[in-house]
């Protein structure tokens, strides 16, 4: 990387350029309190300066939105100034051109004592809210780098980098002085792109040794022969038709039960009707 040397940029902005910017934005609702329906809306200043030192100094009316006791009021602000003042602050690790609004004067001659103090501290908080989005991030809006053309061996690009800023304010006009640092940087060729893509990281430095990641041997699971019976007790159970002995004699004896059924069965047709006498006919006297 060669640095080269140190360029200065230098951006002036009249009164009478910062007047008419003030005018293109007027009038401007600003809120104060959403939930609440807390609003001012600014019209056209009346005075705009520049005070040295300090920054630009607006004056004008406005018109307020006010609740008390959950009921809307109109409250109007015969003047009121507010100084706008530039600073160069860090956000974020850039350097940025913000500026902080402060409120200086607000005429609540005919605002009860009470609600005016009320309203005085709702502005300012409304204005500091307002404070952190006014800010121009210079290292995003001046740094560069620019590629070479390719025919340039080694590859190189030139890099402008903001070193630092300041910011000046006279009675006519606000100086912002930018340092910029100017540097050639050279850039990897496409061979070693190419192979900076296609080797992959070392296998030491990703992932962790087998050791530590996998138990030792002692801690796998128990052998077959810890969770399994012997054989020997499974023979030495009684046999399975031990069981079904109760059911062969009940068996046995229903089919002995149903043969001697069947055989008187078969005597009782085997004896001839004639022979047969109702009972108490042989002890009955005849009759003529």
């Amino acid at each position: 990387m060669a640095k080269l040397d140190t360029m200065l940029l230098s951006a002036v902005v009249t009164r009478d350029e910062l007047a008419l910017l003030v005018e293109s934005i007027t009038p401007l609702r600003v809120v104060i309190d959403e939930r609440r329906g807390r609003s001012m809306t600014v019209t056209r200043p009346h005075a705009i300066e520049l005070v040295p030192g300090r920054g630009l100094r607006i004056r004008g009316a406005a018109q307020m939105s006010w609740d008390i006791a959950g009921v809307g009021i109109p409250v109007t602000l015969q003047s009121w100034q507010v100084l706008v003042a530039p600073r160069i602050a860090t956000r974020g690790g850039s350097q940025v051109l913000a500026f902080e609004p402060v409120l200086e004067n607000v005429d609540l001659k005919r605002v009860p004592g009470i609600v005016g103090d009320r309203i005085v501290e709702a502005v300012q908080k409304g204005l500091a809210q307002y404070g952190n989005k006014l800010a121009w991030n210079l290292a995003r809006a001046l740094s560069r780098r620019w590629a070479l053309s390719t025919r340039i061996v080694p590859s190189r690009a030139f890099a402008l980098t903001v070193a630092d800023s300041s910011v000046e304010i006279t009675a006519e006009q606000l100086r912002l002085t930018v340092r910029l640092d100017a540097r050639f940087e050279q850039l990897a060729s496409a061979e070693e792109r190419l192979q900076a893509e296609a080797t992959p990281p070392p296998v030491e430095a990703t992932r962790p040794p087998v050791e530590a990641t996998r138990p030792p041997a002692e801690a796998t699971p128990p052998p077959v022969e810890a969770t399994r019976p012997p054989v020997e007790a499974i023979e030495a159970l009684p046999p399975v038709h031990g069981t079904l002995r109760p059911m062969e004699r009940f068996r046995a004896a229903t089919e002995r039960l149903h043969a001697a059924q069947v055989a008187r069965a078969a005597r009782s047709r085997r004896v001839p009707a004639k022979s047969r006498t109702p009972r108490g006919a042989a002890s009955r006297p005849k009759t003529r």
